[in-house]
């Protein structure tokens, strides 16, 4: 049901925007103190947990999980706390199917660091994953109070709930994605979608114009906007959204019956037809389409055509056979 594949979240961050003190650089000096001889800092060099992780980061980029986990346990037996480095193995432990040493990563980020939300929202993937919706529920809840401002926990929720048929509180947490996101096209056509469950078209359309112009899955949000227009009686606004929705992807066979419908609707069945032997190129046939075809044709004076669409019809639905000479 999602819109998007999971994310796995790797750059752990504080709600503040504060960066981690573990990742934080701090420069080799040496302390002068009046009366007291120059000596060393503390730590040699902190720079060195970051500059590894740096590389870790680049090695995983460069699909290289297994050099980018020996970095990360160098990291880690050096220094334990160090939860940059805990959160970015837990993730490529958990891509690379080791669910259970992902968990006890993310387990040891919560006991240093309780508020990291990012290890809360990759084991509830794990959660999910496992089929335990009602703990991962729980936790993306608590990810999200942690990180108020951050709007993929909050995505996270709402597909879980809706997942969950609990379809009011997914459209609130996919109403509070956008508000923290604006431009987050997937949470907009999720909440769209449920609107049109409640029979909310007009609010649904409003949902998908936030998200009209978008690359990610264009054609759908162009096709579901249709679907709002029909129900709205703006067959026109319908028709131009189909066609671009058309234009983004023109093997969709929903977008294409729907633009035989239409056709069959303006009268012009030769579109129709054209439209339909498309739509069936690219999924199953439609027996209601072309029982309309069969119609059209019939009320058209067509009966060869209509004989030819008819019998098409009744053998993808017997039941139709009685309607037609009704």
């Amino acid at each position: 049901m999602s819109g998007q594949p999971a994310r796995l979240i790797a750059v752990p961050a504080r709600p503040s925007g504060q960066p981690v003190r573990a990742n934080t650089v701090v420069s080799p000096g040496t302390y002068v103190i009046s009366g007291v001889e120059a000596q060393a800092p503390p730590v040699a060099n902190a720079s060195i947990p970051l500059t590894l992780l740096n590389d870790a980061q680049a090695e995983a980029e460069a699909q290289r999980p297994e050099s980018a986990c020996r970095l990360l346990e160098q990291i880690i037996e050096r220094w334990p706390s160090h939860v940059p480095a805990l959160l970015l193995l837990g993730c490529l432990r958990q891509s690379g199917g080791e669910g259970q040493e992902a968990r006890r990563l993310y387990r040891l980020i919560h006991e240093k660091q309780p508020d990291c939300w990012q290890a809360l929202y990759n084991e509830a993937l794990l959660d999910l994953a496992e089929g335990a919706r009602e703990t991962a529920i729980s936790r993306l809840k608590e990810a999200c109070a942690l990180a108020p401002t951050e709007p993929e926990p909050m995505f996270r929720l709402a597909l879980a709930l809706e997942e969950a048929g609990r379809y009011r509180e997914a459209l609130v947490w996919y109403k509070r994605a956008v508000g923290v996101r604006e431009t987050f096209p997937s949470a907009w056509l999720r909440a769209a979608l449920i609107l049109m469950r409640f029979g909310l078209w007009a609010e649904a359309a409003g949902a998908i114009e936030h998200c009209l112009d978008s690359e990610e899955d264009g054609a759908a949000m162009w096709y579901h906007y249709a679907l709002c227009q029909l129900e709205l009686g703006d067959g026109e606004k319908a028709r131009m959204a189909l066609e671009e929705s058309h234009r983004r992807r023109n093997d969709s066979a929903p977008v294409l019956r729907a633009l035989a419908l239409l056709s069959v609707l303006d009268g012009n069945l030769e579109l129709a037809v054209r439209y339909e032997r498309a739509a069936t190129e690219y999924g199953e046939p439609s027996a209601s389409i072309i029982y309309r075809l069969a119609l059209a044709f019939q009320e058209r004076g067509n009966h060869e055509q209509a004989r030819h669409f008819y019998r098409q019809a009744v053998q993808l639905d017997p039941s139709l056979a009685a309607g037609y000479f009704n």
